[in-house]
């Protein structure tokens, strides 16, 4: 396991991919590359690996591992992104994405809770 040095080193570096991963997001999501990408399932299978690794980064990020911060930060990512699909030409907002994200989001942000649970 990390030392208390190397969770100082850790903790930034998970926010900084955790902010990576949100603009390249919302970067890419713009894209008409992103137009019909993954069909369903595997759009939803997509959301719930996303924002379970971004809560998990979030969570680890946060001193404590705060995973309801951590999953409701993500959550707010999901529904900013589902907005924002409003203003784009052949994407759509969806509900079953948002729930996916917010299952994998709540996975991901507790997952980290129980496997750094104690740590500095």
């Amino acid at each position: 396991m990390p030392t208390e040095r190397a969770w100082r080193l850790l903790r930034p570096c998970c926010f900084a991919l955790a902010l990576l991963a949100v603009a390249g997001h919302f970067s890419f999501g713009a894209t008409p590359a992103a137009v019909g990408l993954l069909a369903p399932p595997l759009d939803k299978a997509a959301h719930m690996l996303y924002f379970g690794a971004l809560a998990a980064l979030l969570s680890a990020g946060w001193r404590g591992t705060r995973p309801l911060a951590a999953f409701l930060v993500a959550c707010c990512v999901g529904a900013a992104d589902e907005v924002f699909q409003m203003f784009l030409p052949g994407r759509h907002p969806d509900g079953a994405d948002l729930a996916a994200g917010m299952a994998g989001a709540l996975v991901g942000a507790f997952a980290v809770r129980q496997l750094f649970a104690g740590k500095p």
